[in-house]
């Protein structure tokens, strides 16, 4: 093995590393994209489950009312906790424990609060009440006998708010209460939807003769609910299970989802024919992050086909650089007697010296870099790649006793078929978008990019000939032999070939395309985040807003508006009401704080009003208010509002000032030119205090983008421009590498036409500057191209929440990128071009003679 590695390899040391270098690179591509896109799939799946709200399955309905008073709760529970048994694998598994509650119609309660206002209890019987929540003063309520005051547990919140505290009696209108204890969330216990009213402040709603009605929730122990007799008929019960992800992966979501669609499916009966509802949000989460993973996958593939498949071909270029500098020394061993297995044997173990660790360091690095379970698929790359190399190593080897070459025929054919094949994907990849299988991606779709690619690698290699021989003819001219010998040596055999003008056009375009849609989807994630928050910023509280002029006086706000809600306002559609919020604003103040988004002001005739897309969809009539006609002076998206995806009506407040009773929403903030929508925030909150709620476009935007589908493309995008990058320095120096022998009869002949030392870089950059400039330009265009065909053809709105993509090239960036590249191209080939002329020139004509 010395001998071998010192006596035949070391000669060809540098077309030998070029070659490990760039099935290294190929390995770590294909091993790093599925594990990252496997990764980013893990980290969403656990993300739906994270969300207390959407991970569970709730019973509910009104059983009391057909139950006797003194057995219902042992009723109930004879039904849910065994329920987790009763439904499908792998829901059955991942349910856990029911957190449930019984809450009675609110009862009116005599509290001394603000004048005008209407208290009522809604009493709530909860038997994991003290799984969840912690006595933080007095006791635990008692179980009630029917005589006597019924013990009552209220929140921190609604003590707080009520300004109740232990041994406070409360007169109603059932029955006497006294309030034994005050509670909190217990540290140590898991989040609940149930929590959201065990320990949420009273909700207020304001009356319209003054003041606000105030229903808060107050706790009794179940042991009570047989004393509470007709009391409990319409009591409503919440059953919530938590469904837990810990076990669970996305290749479960099909099983997962069909569980859950037929638990809610089924009926539920209790022992007295009371019917029970079982809902969950979980099944369409899941649905949709199934779809959402299908579509990033999908233009993960789309992305990076072409830096992969240019990969690819950069690895045989480097096999057949490789194979060049041995071809003398195979024909002599074939002469001297040598079989065919023999050449193709020593070029597989050569090869395989190389590359076997070359695959294993890029295997082993994109298991570095992004962690993750270890199988026997994360191997199959580096072995797929180093049997590959070894195979048409062997192949080249065995070949290089022969002198037969491709017919011109066999070749017009084959290019004819790329292009035919590019043309065809392209097509259908406007037509039917990435059309998702359940196999995934169509193949033929998910390759476009590479077939692109390699359409425009084959037309320039077919055209550059044709400009080379022109320019040969203006040189013929001239009195100079260098330029001219050089330029007609490339008309006649290019250096850089079919593979390293696909690399070069793959590198550029990826880049491009990486440029394009990182701009692209910046751009989109500024205008996703001030659509969130409504403008620059947004307040909100559950108490009084600050006033619009103490907002506008601090630093760095321009104009500020608040947006209220009519109260009981109806939208109707020749008499069929219309769901809607009406949210009425001062115009003046709206319109200096959202001049995006017009109001007109208040006049005498029809109220004018910006209506929200969803609004119009179905308009097959004229829209009034409380009866009253609306004037459509404008309609905008209904994401344009914070509404929670709610249509909406916006009015200036001055139309129907006095007609209703009105609720804040929210403020909205315009910032001043250049000011940070975060450091504004701060000062609002210095200057207002920390309860109130301020969302912000830069921090939105900073969460939008940490996400992990964003984060993920955005890498894909980066890595897949590098690696091109590399990929294709690679194969021009590979390209140079190859022609090596041609170049040295070359300038031995140009030597002794009497050419200096110092001009042999003039035939290296005839050589490299020509495909490289020509590829650079077609690539950058191929690049704007394929991320316009990409924004159209996939959902990639999704992962900055689902706004509208507007293509947003950086041309100039893209431009001098392009400049550079050429420059570098040119110096890395000159440079290696002068380090690989090992025989004299003179030399080398008497050896090619």
């Amino acid at each position: 093995m010395t001998r071998l590695l010192r006596r035949q390899l070391r000669p060809h040391l540098a077309a030998l590393v070029l070659l490990a270098v760039t099935a290294g690179v190929l390995t770590a591509g294909l091993t790093t994209l599925p594990r990252v896109l496997t990764r980013v799939a893990d980290e969403r799946f656990a993300a739906v489950f994270a969300q207390e709200s959407i991970a569970n399955v709730t019973i509910s309905g009104e059983p009391a009312e057909a139950a006797d008073p003194a057995t219902v709760i042992g009723t109930l529970k004879s039904v849910l906790e065994p329920y987790p048994r009763l439904v499908d694998a792998p829901l059955a598994d991942a349910m856990g424990e029911a957190d449930w509650q019984l809450v009675l119609e609110p009862w009116s309660i005599g509290v001394a609060t603000a004048p005008g206002d209407a208290v009522r209890f809604a009493l709530g019987i909860s038997p994991t009440l003290a799984a969840h929540a912690d006595v933080v003063a007095g006791a635990a309520p008692a179980p009630w006998k029917g005589d006597g005051p019924l013990e009552v547990a209220v929140s921190q919140a609604v003590a707080d708010r009520l300004r109740l505290g232990v041994g406070d009696r409360l007169e109603s209108d059932a029955a006497p209460l006294v309030v034994s204890g005050i509670i909190a969330p217990r540290a140590d216990a898991s989040a609940s939807p149930g929590d959201a009213d065990r320990f949420a402040p009273p909700a207020e709603e304001p009356l319209a003769a003054g003041g606000a009605k105030i229903t808060a929730r107050a706790w009794i122990d179940e042991g009570g609910a047989g004393a509470l007799g007709a009391s409990l008929a319409r009591a409503r019960l919440t059953a919530s299970y938590p469904i837990h992800g810990a076990g669970l992966s996305p290749d479960d979501i099909p099983a997962l989802t069909d569980a859950l669609r037929a638990a809610s499916s089924a009926r539920l009966l209790l022992r007295n024919a009371a019917p029970l509802n079982v809902t969950s949000r979980l099944a369409v989460a899941l649905d949709a992050l199934d779809a959402a993973d299908a579509a990033l996958s999908a233009a993960a593939v789309l992305i990076a086909s072409a830096p992969l498949g240019g990969l690819a071909a950069t690895v045989l270029l480097a096999a057949q650089a490789f194979a060049a500098r041995r071809r003398s020394a195979r024909r002599l061993l074939s002469a001297r007697g040598a079989g065919v297995s023999r050449l193709a044997r020593d070029g597989a173990v050569e090869t395989a010296i190389a590359v076997v660790p070359a695959v294993v360091l890029g295997a082993a690095s994109a298991v570095l870099v992004v962690p993750g379970e270890l199988g026997p698929m994360t191997a199959l790359p580096a072995i797929a790649v180093a049997i590959a190399a070894c195979v048409v190593a062997a192949v080249l080897a065995a070949r290089a006793a022969a002198t037969a070459s491709v017919h011109p025929a066999l070749r017009l054919i084959g290019e004819l078929v790329v292009l035919s094949a590019a043309v065809v994907a392209g097509i259908l990849l406007l037509r039917r978008g990435l059309a998702l299988t359940d196999a995934g991606v169509d193949p033929l779709l998910a390759v476009a990019p590479l077939l692109a690619a390699l359409a425009v690698s084959v037309l320039l290699v077919r055209a550059l000939p044709w400009v080379l021989r022109a320019i040969e003819r203006a040189l013929s001219r001239g009195r100079g032999a260098v330029s001219l010998v050089a330029v007609a040596r490339v008309a006649r055999s290019a250096t850089l070939g079919v593979a390293a003008t696909l690399a070069i056009v793959i590198a550029v375009s990826a880049t491009t395309l990486s440029a394009t849609l990182s701009a692209t989807l910046d751009g989109a994630a500024t205008a996703a985040a001030r659509q969130s928050v409504g403008g620059d910023l947004r307040l909100s509280s559950d108490s009084a807003l600050p006033s619009v002029d103490g907002v506008a006086r601090v630093g760095g706000v321009a104009a500020a508006v608040e947006v209220r809600r009519l109260e009981e306002a109806v939208i109707a559609e020749e008499g069929r009401e219309r769901a809607a919020l009406v949210l009425v604003a001062d115009a003046e103040r709206w319109n200096r704080t959202r001049p995006d988004l017009d109001l007109p002001a208040a006049s005498d005739g029809a109220l004018a009003a910006v209506l929200s897309d969803e609004l119009t969809l179905a308009d097959h009539g004229a829209l009034t208010l409380d009866g009253a006609p609306l004037e459509r002076a404008a309609t905008a998206r209904t994401a344009e509002l914070p509404t929670d995806g709610a249509s909406w009506v916006l009015l200036d407040a001055a139309a129907v000032a006095g007609e209703h009773d009105t609720a804040a929403e929210w403020m909205l903030v315009r910032t001043e030119p250049g000011a940070s929508t975060a450091t504004v925030a701060a000062r609002l909150h210095e200057a207002f205090g920390a309860e109130l709620d301020i969302a912000d476009a830069e921090t939105t935007r900073a969460e939008l983008t940490a996400q992990p589908a964003f984060a993920a493309l955005r890498g894909i995008l980066q890595l897949c421009a590098v690696a091109s990058l590399v990929m294709a320095l690679l194969a021009v120096l590979l390209a140079v590498l190859g022609a090596a022998a041609e170049r040295a009869r070359t300038l031995g002949a140009l030597r002794m036409l009497g050419m200096p030392a110092g001009r042999a870089a003039v035939v290296v950059l005839w050589e490299t500057l020509p495909g490289a400039i020509s590829a650079t330009a077609a690539g950058a265009g191929l690049g704007i191209v394929l991320a316009a065909l990409l924004v159209a053809a996939a959902d990639l709105g999704a992962t900055v929440g689902g706004v509208a993509l507007a293509l947003d090239p950086p041309i100039a960036a893209i431009a001098l990128g392009g400049v550079v590249f050429v420059l570098v191209i040119a110096g890395a080939g000159t440079a290696l071009a002068a380090w690989t002329v090992r025989v004299p020139p003179r030399g080398a004509v008497r050896m090619g003679a």
